[in-house]
């Protein structure tokens, strides 16, 4: 699959202060290797993420949850840290 825009939101932290990192998530049945692909979310830039952010990807498909920072933003993406997981039950 690709990167889906309405999937990544912000959840936490100031939206108009840039000095501190903010906290955002992402759900998609993408595997998380896709996700912290460089330059998988595209329009990280346009979306105010920044270096230090954390950002909650979550792969619906299997389930799993990965905390991840984001590493740097270009024009053309951002490059997020191999992260940790932790996978999901239900019980």
């Amino acid at each position: 699959m690709a990167y889906i825009s309405r999937n990544l939101v912000l959840i936490g932290g100031e939206i108009h202060n840039p000095d501190r990192p903010r906290i955002w998530a992402y759900q998609s049945a993408d595997a998380i290797a896709t996700a912290r692909a460089i330059n998988y979310i595209s329009d990280a830039k346009y979306r105010g993420m920044k270096p230090y952010d954390v950002v909650l990807v979550v792969d619906s498909a299997t389930p799993t949850l990965s905390w991840c920072s984001v590493i740097a933003v270009a024009e053309t993406g951002a490059d997020l840290s191999d992260g940790t997981a932790i996978s999901v039950t239900n019980t």
